[in-house]
C-alpha cells in the first residue's frame, strides 16, 4: 500500500512523553539509516516526523530520524510504504530505497488505550 506524505508549514510539536518513548525505544538510532549521536548533555540526538500532519502524534504516524533522514522526507521525492496494519516498512527518497526498523509494529500493538480509575 502507498500513500503520499503529507507536509504543511511549521513544525508540530510532539509531546515530552511520546518524545521520551521514541528515545527509550530507539536510543537516538534513525529508523531509516541507523545514523546517532549523542549531544554534548549525553542525551540521543534524534528528530521527530510526522508522516501525515492532520493525523498528529499516533505512533504510526511517527518515525525518530535523524536530521539528514528528516530533510529527505521534507525536501526530497518520498515514497512511503505502508503494511497492511498501516506501519512505514520502507521509504524511497529520490528512488533510494530504505527499510523503516520499527519497534512498535513489530511488537503488534493492537491499539492504545487510557483506562481512568476512580477509587
Amino acid at each position: 500500500r502507498r500513500i503520499e506524505c503529507s507536509r504543511v508549514a511549521g513544525r508540530e510539536r510532539v509531546p515530552a512523553g511520546i518524545r521520551a518513548l521514541l528515545r527509550e525505544i530507539y536510543r537516538g538510532h534513525c529508523q531509516i539509516c541507523d545514523f546517532w549521536f549523542l549531544k554534548k548533555d549525553r542525551e540521543p540526538y534524534f528528530e521527530v516526523h510526522h508522516l501525515v500532519p492532520a493525523m498528529g502524534h499516533h505512533p504510526k504516524n511517527l518515525v525518530a530520524v535523524c536530521g539528514n533522514c528528516h530533510n529527505q522526507f521534507e525536501h526530497a521525492r518520498v515514497q512511503p510504504e505502508f503494511d497492511d496494519e498501516g506501519w512505514l516498512v520502507k521509504v524511497c527518497f529520490n528512488e533510494r530505497e530504505f527499510s523503516v526498523k520499527n519497534a512498535l509494529a513489530a511488537s503488534r500493538i493492537q491499539g492504545f488505550h487510557k483506562r481512568l480509575f476512580i477509587g
